[in-house]
């Protein structure tokens, strides 16, 4: 999906030091490299966007170690509301946000319908979603609360848009929300992408154990299952290796920043758009 680039390529491309890059990496995990033979450093086209955005926010006064562990789709969002003097200049989130704020989970639920009736489900959730989420980031007062009530609204429309975006499909991939996960919100656009895509998409919810979706893979036949990993955790990238070796056939895919700690053998995309790209082609493949 991306070419092999070495550090002083990426060093290059991105308008960094090659000891930046390396700081990053080793203090923060900003970005993790894959490691080619022999050791050596190698970076994706994901890696370089990557860092060009940290470099992008980092001078504009923001400190790495607050942005570090952000997804690509999140440093995104941050950068359009920068770009808009701190107030973002899409109607759409604005009148999420409005609802949002004002607790109106009815009018939430009909303002999310009608965004994404009208989108594709990676523009309702790398751009109108990501975006919400970064202007609740940057609200003290509504972040924890906000973003439960954009989930709980999600959750409430979520058949809806499903319905929206399902093709005539068989073939099942399913979404899940490991224990300790803060929210069902990527595991919910995950499903929505999946459907997209070609797919029976499906969000199994929260707290799932790995055995139940073990059982239900095999029962729907999945093609593949899609693993939020919003934080770094051993437990969470040992369940994904578990559900690797005991379903013969099935990718699995790691979302979010825990993600990079993939080892080989699992997928791990940076956006929703880069998900839909992995499962575009694992259907042509099929």
């Amino acid at each position: 999906m991306n070419a092999a680039l070495s550090i002083k390529t990426v060093a290059r491309l991105a308008n960094l030091s090659i000891d930046t890059i390396r700081a990053w990496e080793k203090r923060y995990r900003a970005v993790v490299p894959e490691r080619a033979h022999g050791g050596q450093r190698v970076f994706s086209t994901t890696d370089v966007e990557r860092l060009v955005l940290l470099r992008e926010i980092v001078s504009s006064g923001t400190a790495i170690s607050r942005i570090a562990n952000c997804s690509t789709a999140e440093l995104r969002g941050i950068m359009r509301v920068a770009a808009s003097g701190g107030e973002s200049d899409d109607a759409d989130v604005v009148r999420l946000l409005r609802a949002i704020r004002a607790h109106d989970i009815p009018l939430l639920c009909d303002e999310l319908l009608s965004v994404a009736l009208v989108r594709s489900a990676v523009e309702f959730g790398d751009d109108v979603i990501a975006a919400v989420l970064t202007e609740l980031e940057h609200d003290a007062e509504a972040r924890h609360t906000g973003e439960l009530l954009l989930g709980s609204a999600l959750v409430s429309v979520s058949s809806t848009l499903l319905e929206k975006y399902r093709t005539d499909a068989a073939t099942a991939v399913l979404s899940v929300t490991l224990p300790g996960e803060p929210h069902v919100i990527p595991g919910l656009l995950a499903a929505l992408v999946s459907a997209e895509a070609g797919y029976l998409g499906m969000y199994l919810g929260t707290q799932i154990e790995s055995s139940d979706i073990e059982m239900l893979a095999l029962d729907l036949s999945a093609r593949a299952i899609v693993v939020h990993a919003g934080v770094e955790s051993f437990e969470h990238t040992q369940t994904a290796l578990r559900l690797r070796e005991r379903l013969t056939g099935v990718r699995i895919v790691l979302t979010g920043r825990g993600g990079r700690m993939a080892p080989p053998g699992l997928v791990h995309v940076n956006s929703l758009e880069e998900l839909a790209h992995f499962l575009r082609n694992l259907h042509a493949i099929a």
